[in-house]
């Protein structure tokens, strides 16, 4: 069943993903101990990426942490993943020391892990920027594309590309961040595959607009109407059936 919960929220099929979720919470103590923390972090990342509310999100990532705790769980996985949890929904409601703690726990532990590595570096990056550390954003922006392009990971690139263009953008890069940006909807096309028409493309898509929204500001920005102008039609296309 949580599978099925995590695919539907990966196709952008939210409010379906976090019904069935939601539903595993009635029969969490015949779960093993360590896994009990499972349903627990799923709903919380469920919650964050539909963009609901940040203070439920974090009671279940608290959650989380707890039943690790009182388990005493051995896993490094799970109990890195629950911290990069607790980072997210501190960063989602403006908790920068909360958020700093939770990846300082999170650092060390599950190194081996391609997926938790690139969500820490995001993660990381994501509190550089808010706290006005540009340029410490903009190298740990550029460490998860190297990373994702080495694991051919296109959803974790495209978050880094855009974070990337975030960055180059607040220090006036404009050109630079444009051509992060173009990268971005690139990949973005080519992660289309993972997402047909009948199985949510829309709401993928409507989760991963920021870049294309982006684009189009800093092209208008620079005077280049023709680009912008190309740059949304490219992107209302992909919501098209092929």
């Amino acid at each position: 069943v949580e599978h099925v919960a995590i695919l539907l929220t990966d196709l952008g099929r939210n409010a379906e993903g976090i019904e069935l979720q939601r539903s595993l919470l009635d029969g969490i103590e015949q779960e093993p101990e360590c896994e009990r923390s499972d349903v627990h972090v799923n709903l919380a990342w469920m919650l964050l990426r539909a963009g609901g509310s940040g203070a439920a999100a974090r009671t279940h990532a608290d959650r989380a942490l707890t039943v690790l705790a009182e388990t005493r769980c051995p896993d490094p996985f799970r109990i890195k993943n629950a911290h990069l949890t607790a980072a997210l929904s501190a960063l989602d409601s403006a908790d920068g020391a909360r958020a700093r703690s939770e990846l300082t726990l999170a650092r060390p532990l599950a190194r081996e892990s391609a997926e938790l590595g690139l969500w820490q570096l995001d993660l990381e990056a994501r509190l550089e920027l808010g706290a006005g550390r540009v340029e410490q954003a903009e190298q740990l922006y550029e460490r998860g594309a190297e990373m994702a392009q080495r694991f051919g990971a296109r959803d974790a690139l495209w978050r880094a590309r855009t974070g990337q263009a975030s960055a180059l953008a607040r220090r006036g890069a404009r050109k630079a961040a444009i051509e992060r940006l173009v990268e971005a909807e690139s990949v973005l096309d080519r992660s289309l595959l993972a997402a047909p028409v009948a199985e949510g493309r829309d709401t993928f898509l409507t989760a991963r607009d920021t870049s294309a929204q982006r684009l189009v500001r800093l092209l208008l920005d620079s005077g280049d109407l023709q680009g912008a102008f190309d740059a949304a039609r490219r992107a209302r296309a992909r919501g098209l059936p092929s």
